[in-house]
């Protein structure tokens, strides 16, 4: 008996329609594509139960034929296409011919589409992949589809979808994306009944970005516009004022497809070198032009990931374009700079440095301060090494070396020079010594190093301490001492947000623990929120952002605690109140932070986990200047 036997329509389609229908969010995608291909200026998204129960697509399109629309149904029928030869330009956003069937397949839809000089439309009618009906009918120009009941007759499917408030901030968030990629196009987003997005539709970046993110972002935007010839890159990335805890808020979009690409994240991300922190992403909302030859789309069905003929030249023309759009200091260039940047938020381990390390970092701070002795009889000492004879060096090199004692040891004054973002990357991140101890002994303050850095000498060791991430260190453990009380403070003013889908979804599903938490906070619009009292611990500047970040914190944990939404808000409010690098303060202050630390029960790292302090021993010191071997 033959065991292989060719599957049924039915069943072939529905298998098939997993790899193209994954949930409702797909389907809408599918149709929205449809009616951009379609020439639509007007584009209606409609969702009840997350799309689950009820979708529908609108649009202004040119509309089909009778012969058309039944077509449309048929496994790779399509009109984007012809010859195997069209797939290396595709200029469309649909091409494979699969959607309509896959959608059809495991739902019950209704088309009605009109052209413009036809008399009538036509309306059909399918339930599961079984045509029911096919009628003229009266309809506006363009192309509606309904669809119900999504994978009604796939019940193994229907059971891994999620929530439907979920499932419509998946929905939510491609519809965002569409907004932000055509500007020239009107979307209107309604959910539940409830008009969620509706863009002008005149083209502006700008007001689209503005009909999303609502008017926090607007003050925060900086223009992008680059063109090399091979690759034209436009749009908006935010300042270093607005990041964010992942690369939600980032959107690429290559000849008018939205992409996720880590490359060109990580690209843009190493344009920002210092100006932001390791694990916060910056807002961006970027449009690339490129010969479609030198893209392939046809890479996954969900036709979100492309390959570049060249990604490097891409990333690396993003790379210059941000960097000229964020103006201001240099930065390396793109092909020269490390990834530094881990490709998600987890703390980077640090390693003891090499010696080659150690003295890079010396080196370093040795040639950009301005040391003056303080004792006369130590002026030439080091001239007299240097100009020494040859046997005076073989005697050196040869004898054990009698280290000086303490009183003939100079001081020496530091007065502040220039210093450049990537040497602070250096000292801050690269160069960090294991086991800092920093004794309750007695200490001397030597002076500052760009009003950033205090050298200090304690026993036989230069301590190199860093006053913000000090600063911030002691801050946060006084919070930490006592002010972890839920108190709320009201607001004169109260802070209205815009938020996204999957940010209201998460919001309205943690409204508890925001409230334990102190803040207050209603429904105000659409997808908008008023806060009306915060936690005491956040300043009015840190409110809005914190409250993104708790967002972000819940959406990457899921079960997140009221003590770890705590420690949050508490780093936040402790880096915010440390003083700055570049800041001069004044010895007295040094001195009392120096005091809590001398206690011994502060970490000699900042609540982000940098180093608050490194050393540099006294044999290092000799052995940089050749004094001993």
């Amino acid at each position: 008996m033959n065991k292989i036997r060719v599957l049924t329509a039915g069943v072939a389609n529905k298998i098939a329609a997993g790899e193209v229908v994954e949930r409702p969010a797909s389907v809408i995608k599918e149709l929205v594509e449809n009616s951009i291909d379609a020439g639509a200026t007007l584009i209606t998204v409609e969702i009840t139960d997350g799309g689950l129960t009820y979708m529908r697509v609108a649009d202004n399109g040119i509309g089909m034929s009778k012969e058309d629309a039944k077509n449309c149904f048929l496994r790779h029928a399509t009109s984007k296409i012809y010859n195997a030869d069209d797939l290396f330009a595709i200029s469309t956003l649909g091409f494979r011919g699969e959607a309509m069937a896959s959608i059809a397949a495991v739902g019950k839809v209704v088309l009605k589409t009109h052209r413009k000089d036809d008399d009538f439309g036509t309306q059909i009618n399918i339930d599961g992949g079984e045509y029911r009906s096919i009628a003229p009918c009266g309809c506006p120009d363009g192309t509606c589809v309904e669809v119900s009941d999504l994978f009604y007759n796939v019940p193994a499917r229907l059971k891994f979808m999620k929530a439907g408030r979920t499932e419509a901030s998946y929905v939510s968030d491609y519809v965002l994306r569409m907004i932000l990629a055509r500007p020239d196009i009107s979307f209107k987003f309604i959910n539940n009944g409830t008009l969620l997005y509706h863009s002008k539709g005149n083209g502006k970046l700008k007001d689209a970005v503005y009909s999303v993110y609502g008017a926090e972002i607007i003050p925060h935007l900086r223009a992008l516009e680059y063109s090399d010839g091979y690759v034209k890159i436009y749009g908006y990335i935010c300042n270093e004022q607005l990041t964010k805890t992942n690369r939600t808020h980032q959107s690429f979009f290559v000849n008018g497809r939205y992409i996720r690409s880590q490359k060109l994240s990580s690209s843009l991300s190493n344009a920002y070198d210092t100006r932001i922190m390791s694990g916060r992403f910056p807002v961006a909302i970027l449009n690339f032009e490129i010969d479609f030859k030198e893209v392939d789309v046809n890479v996954h069905p969900n036709k979100m990931e492309v390959k570049f003929s060249d990604e490097s030249r891409v990333a690396g023309a993003l790379h210059r374009a941000a960097v000229e759009a964020l103006g201001s200091v240099a930065v390396p260039t793109y092909e020269s700079v490390k990834e530094k940047r881990a490709e998600n938020t987890e703390p980077e381990i640090k390693t003891e440095p090499t010696a080659q390390e150690k003295e890079k970092l010396f080196s370093m701070l040795m040639s950009q301060a301005d040391f003056t002795q303080s004792a006369d009889e130590h002026t030439n000492a080091a001239d007299t090494y240097s100009q020494g004879s040859v046997e005076d060096k073989e005697k050196t090199e040869t004898q054990p070396h009698t280290e000086p004692k303490k009183d003939e040891i100079p001081v020496y004054t530091v007065t502040r020079t220039e210093t450049k973002p990537y040497e602070q990357e250096i000292i801050q991140h690269e160069l960090i010594p294991t086991q800092v101890e920093f004794e309750a002994n007695p200490y001397e303050i030597i002076g500052s190093v760009y009003d950033s850095f205090w050298l200090i000498s304690q026993n036989e060791n230069i301590f190199i301490l860093d006053q913000h991430a000090a600063h911030e260190r002691m801050i946060y453990e006084q919070f930490m001492r006592g002010e972890l009380k839920s108190q709320s403070q009201r607001l004169l003013l109260p802070i209205t947000l815009k938020l996204t889908g999957e940010e209201y979804e998460i919001f309205s599903e943690n409204r508890d623990l925001f409230f334990e938490f102190g803040f207050e906070a209603e429904d105000f619009g659409a997808l908008t929120v008023r806060i009306t009292a915060v936690p005491h611990i956040l300043s009015r500047a840190e409110d809005a952002g914190f409250f993104h970040d708790a967002i972000a914190l819940l959406s990457r944990q899921r079960h997140v605690t009221l003590h770890d939404m705590k420690r949050d808000a508490l780093i936040q409010a402790s880096c915010k109140a440390a003083v700055k690098l570049g800041n001069a303060v004044p010895k007295q202050m040094i001195e009392s932070i120096l005091a809590e630390y001398n206690r011994g029960e502060i970490p000699l790292t900042c609540p982000h986990g940098r180093p608050v302090m490194i050393v540099i021993t006294k044999k290092e010191m000799f052995k940089k200047f050749k004094r001993i071997l």
